[in-house]
């Protein structure tokens, strides 16, 4: 032990040695004997300065990795440490998800690279949380392993003797935290060879990136017979990988299938993500003797090419669905329009100094004849071109120009479209321009013109366009006081053979108008304004505009006056709004009249009260109806919340409204914390007349609610009482109880819900309408009960039917494991069931009773799953990555009928 304490002594100065050397600190934890030693090279090479280190132990600490062995040499000329006889170097490593993995290296006569912490051996064993390696040579740089004559395994943290399953390589390249590629392999089944495979690819970073097996047996008039499903992942490079997919079916005219999910970043120099998936399935006996296919492709990305600013941005999408999976049964064919179509989407965009341009490709590829026409808009392409806003002085303009061939729906408005058919294919040619220009004449005075121009323009021989001129002179004397002179010019004609671009209508303007506003004191505006329209008759002109507003502080009177002063008919309109108060207490009073029908607006009178932040208030509104005489509508509403620093703030709410139109009390009203909440709503019908009051049996209600708060940490509750409520009975004639409830913790989840039939003016007997339960628990770590139920009820009498559904109800068991270990197996029993009740008479479907098995062998995991009716088997293998000796059998494995207890608790 002294000599271990003198050498920690000197381990500073050793690391002050080496840092010089290599950047990197090295602490002696442990050792016996420390030795400096010079090495007389031969001729011609440079002298070599050794740091050797020895003991029955010796640790060494570089940086965060760990050295252990019995005897080390640090040549500090090459910068490298060599591990003599038999070594352990344990480092850390990091994928692409940023997850940290200790790597540990056992062999003979490693040597270690501090420069680029590269690391060389013989006889090397290489263990992560994953996966063990053992091979004959290694070489070890940063990110990359390589393995010549390499054995490895997945199982080797399982404890399993001999290893289920292993592999044995000519050479093998490992990217840690990544994938693992192995040529020239043999698979190993208790380490006995079974099989050669050229290439294999096992990925460490995704579960869900395993291979995937699944077979069976599905037997019936159209049934597949034997069927094997088989992915296999594969990568191409540094920046591709996927699954390729093949199928076997043993009653299906065509007996193989094949397809691929493949992913690719950044292909052909580009700044791009490629998803591909496509498939070839054999078609069913039932739909024919060829293959339906799937493909969805979608290419985005950013493409540095012809010198366009920010790259050229790309989007592919192409797709095609064929067939489609609906639970058990695989390759149903997809009877919609959608079979044999392929629709194809393309864009490309791009910005250059001097414009922007977009190229759009839209088309649909049918193999079915039968398919209805499209819907949508087809770009067979299209190309728009946006050159730069062009500015000389106050002058800016903006063009743009679209150009393409297009199909679409017709508009049904115009007639020589319409005898097309449904879609019309033709050429467009649109062309928008902005020009606007801006000056100032003198001080104060402004003069403006625009013009907006679109015109479209078909190869069918129709045109529209749609042109706007405006031209304004504002002289301003002071903030609040102007006038000013407009000229408007508005044309809209034409018509389109497509509806997307239809033109709605036609239009004509040709107007002056003259305006002035006035600010004579900060709480005072008067506006006025005039148009002249040159295309109308004297008798046809609009009306006169004339406004006054009056807003010292409490004070806010705003009056609107229209005037026509061509027909002399006196006021056309005039509108009122009067306030007081902007906090605290506050009053308004607005209404208005129309001469040209005779009738008031309604007279709307508001009371209301806050405080400083809004948080708390209080309002009453009043609506009269001053052309009858009568009240339209009263109402009120109040909001307040509890003061005080505390997370716990109690929030009362309340609004009611009575309408006299139709004699009905709509209101609500609520208190509650983040914890628990009390709400009641209503509608009632409050009339004197007796045939309407034998409608309040269905046209009003009353409910009353009660459930938990927002808490995210507890369980969710809510109780809701009420329905149809008679108001003039005093009571609710067919009221129901409902209660809701969902708890979700680890290893549990409950979600429920009851519906009662509560007595009541015209039902007197409690009976349950509606339940459904779906539950996944774990009632110990052995035990989990999972399954949904549902039973309803509707009709009277001889109508009635009760409906119950069980999908599935089951219980699973696992099986050995224990001691902080995964269980070994679970074994599910499970009931699928639907019992329907009418008239006495009872109509069930089959009983089916389904059994699975799951294996849990840690490094690997298989399911065979059999529906006891139809006695079709089922079997799916998923291979699994272990950390910590847990295995996410529940990511590889995707059913969604099993509830694996035990692995939540890790018992």
């Amino acid at each position: 032990m002294n000599h271990r304490r003198l050498l920690t002594t000197v381990a500073c100065t050793l690391g002050l040695l080496i840092g010089t050397a290599s950047a990197r600190t090295i602490e002696i934890i442990e050792a016996e004997t420390l030795e400096l030693r010079n090495v007389v090279p031969a001729e011609g090479q440079p002298a070599q300065e050794l740091v050797i280190i020895s003991g029955p132990l010796v640790e060494l600490h570089v940086d965060r990795d760990v050295i252990l062995a019995k005897r080390v040499e640090f040549n500090r000329s090459t910068r490298t440490l060599t591990l003599v006889g038999a070594g352990v170097y344990r480092t850390f490593t990091r994928d692409a998800r940023g997850v940290e993995d200790q790597q540990e290296l056992r062999g003979e006569n490693l040597v270690v690279n501090l420069a680029n912490e590269g690391v060389q051996g013989e006889d090397v064993l290489v263990s992560t949380s994953q996966i063990e390696v053992r091979g004959a040579e290694i070489e070890r740089v940063p990110g990359q392993l390589k393995v010549n004559q390499g054995y490895f395994t997945p199982c080797g943290r399982c404890g399993q003797t001999p290893n289920d399953y292993a592999f044995r390589a000519k050479q093998l390249t490992i990217y840690p935290g990544d994938r693992l590629v192995a040529y020239d392999a043999i698979i190993l089944l208790a380490d006995e060879p079974v099989m050669y495979l050229p290439l294999v690819v096992l990925l460490l970073n995704d579960p869900d990136r395993q291979p995937r097996l699944e077979f069976g047996n599905e037997e019936g008039a159209n049934g597949d017979g034997r069927f094997l499903l088989l992915d296999l992942p594969y990568v191409v490079g540094g920046n591709a990988f996927g699954f390729t997919l093949l199928r076997y079916y043993q009653n299906r005219p065509a007996q193989f299938g094949f397809g691929v999910e493949h992913t690719a970043y950044n292909l052909l120099g580009t700044l791009s993500r490629l998803d591909l998936e496509a498939i070839a399935e054999p078609q069913r006996r039932s739909d024919g003797s060829g293959y339906n296919y799937n493909l969805d492709l979608r290419w985005q990305g950013k493409a540095e090419l012809l010198g366009a600013t920010d790259g050229l941005n790309f989007d592919l999408r192409m797709r095609r669905q064929d067939f489609y999976d609906s639970g058990s049964v695989r390759g149903l064919q997809n009877s919609t329009s959608e079979h044999g179509v392929t629709r194809v989407n393309f864009g490309i965009k791009g910005s250059w100094p001097r414009a922007d341009l977009e190229f759009n490709y839209v088309d649909l590829f049918d193999n079915e004849p039968e398919t209805p026409a499209p819907e949508e808009v087809l770009k067979r392409p299209e190309f728009k071109l946006d050159p730069k806003v062009f500015t000389l002085g106050n002058l800016s303009a903006d063009f743009a120009i679209t150009f393409g061939n297009y199909r679409a729906p017709v508009d049904p408005s115009n007639r020589s479209a319409r005898l097309q058919g449904p879609t019309i294919e033709a050429v467009r040619l649109l062309e928008q321009h902005t020009i606007n220009y801006s000056t100032d004449l003198w001080q104060g005075a402004n003069f403006s013109v625009s013009n907006t121009f679109t015109g479209q323009y078909y190869s069918t021989g129709e045109r529209a366009v749609n042109l706007n001129i405006d031209a304004r002179l504002t002289q301003t004397f002071s903030v609040g006081n102007s006038v000013a002179l407009a000229y408007n010019y508005a044309r809209l004609e034409g018509e389109s053979p497509f509806f997307f671009d239809r033109i709605a209508g036609r239009r004509l303007n040709h107007s002056l108008t003259l305006s002035g506003a006035f600010r004579p004191w900060p709480w005072l505006n008067v506006d006025a304004s005039q148009t002249y329209d040159l295309l109308k008759p004297g008798d046809r002109q609009p009306a006169a505009q004339f406004g006054v507003r009056l807003n010292p502080d409490p004070l806010d009177l705003n009056v609107r006056l229209e005037r026509n002063f061509f027909t002399g008919a006196g006021l056309e309109r005039w509108t009122v709004n009067l306030g007081l108060g902007r906090q605290g207490p506050s009053f308004s009073v607005n209404t208005g009249f129309t001469a040209a029908t005779g009738r008031y607006d309604p007279l709307v009178v508001r009371l209301g009260l806050s405080d400083g932040n809004r948080s708390n208030n209080f309002t009453v509104e009043t609506r009269f109806d001053l052309n009858t005489g009568k009240y339209d509508r009263h109402s009120l509403s109040l909001a307040a919340t509890e003061t005080g620093d505390h997370p716990n703030k109690i929030t009362v709410s309340a609004s009611e409204a009575y309408t006299f139109s139709n004699s009905r009390l709509d209101g609500s009203f609520s208190v509650g914390s983040p914890y628990l909440k009390f709400g009641v709503q209503h509608s009632l019908l409050l009339t004197q007349d007796p045939a309407r009051q034998a409608t309040a049996d269905t046209s009003s209600s009353l409910t009353a609610t009660l459930g938990s708060g927002s808490s995210a940490n507890n369980p969710s509750w809510l109780l809701t009482y009420g329905g149809p409520y008679n108001p003039y009975l005093g009571g609710w004639t067919k009221p129901s109880l409902k209660g809701e409830f969902r708890i979700t913790r680890t290893g549990q989840v409950l979600d429920a819900s009851a519906q009662l039939n509560m007595p009541g003016l015209q039902q007197s007997d409690i009976e349950l309408r509606s339940a459904t339960l779906r539950a996944q628990f774990e009632v110990t770590p052995r035990i989990g009960l999972q399954g949904n139920f549902s039973y309803s009820q509707y009709g009277t009498g001889n109508a009635r039917q009760d409906t119950f559904n069980f999908s599935p109800l089951g219980v699973t068991f696992a099986l050995g494991g224990g001691e902080g270990r995964a269980p070994d197996a679970f074994f599910t029993a499970a009931l699928n069931q639907s019992i329907a009740l009418k008239a006495g008479e009872t109509f069930s479907a089959r009983l089916e009773p389904i059994f699975i098995m799951t294996i849990n062998r840690c490094c690997w995991a298989l399911q065979a799953e059999l529906n006891a009716s139809s006695q079709n088997p089922r079997f799916r293998v998923g291979l699994v990555l272990p950390a910590g000796g847990t295995a996410p059998i529940v990511d590889v494995l995707k059913n969604q009928t099993q509830f694996f207890p035990g692995l939540s608790s890790g018992q």
